[in-house]
């Protein structure tokens, strides 16, 4: 099930806001880049995600010209941000950096069995 861990933070202009990080699939994204009112440039693209109730949804996020020019591509599984602001709407903001699923004990073979049977003590220090 997605879980939300949420941050409290304050903008630079001073609002209070929460925060939280996930995974979201870049299904498409604008070709031209608009200008917000600080005359940053974004991109608005459309996302795929877990939410909250382990459902896939379709949304709209917005990846900022900057993080669009390290390159991106659709179909790809990118960090996050969820913003929300109270009174507002939820702001998704897409980063390029690249969120491949996480690894598990499994993909190594790891159990907790393997630790009981270390002797961390006898490890050099």
């Amino acid at each position: 099930m997605a879980k939300f861990e949420w941050k409290p933070e304050t903008t630079p202009k001073g609002e209070k806001v929460l925060t939280a990080d996930f995974s979201a699939e870049l299904v498409s994204i604008a070709k031209e880049p608009l200008m917000n009112v600080n005359k940053v440039g974004y991109y608005p693209a459309t996302i795929k995600f877990l939410n909250e109730k382990d459902e896939t949804v379709t949304r709209t996020g917005l990846v900022y010209e900057a993080n669009f020019n390290y390159g991106m591509n659709v179909g790809s599984t990118y960090l996050s941000k969820v913003v929300k602001q109270q009174g507002k709407a939820p702001l998704i903001i897409v980063s390029h950096l690249d969120r491949a699923g996480t690894s598990s004990d499994a993909d190594f073979g790891l159990s907790d069995d393997v630790f009981a049977s270390v002797d961390f003590d006898a490890i050099a220090k």
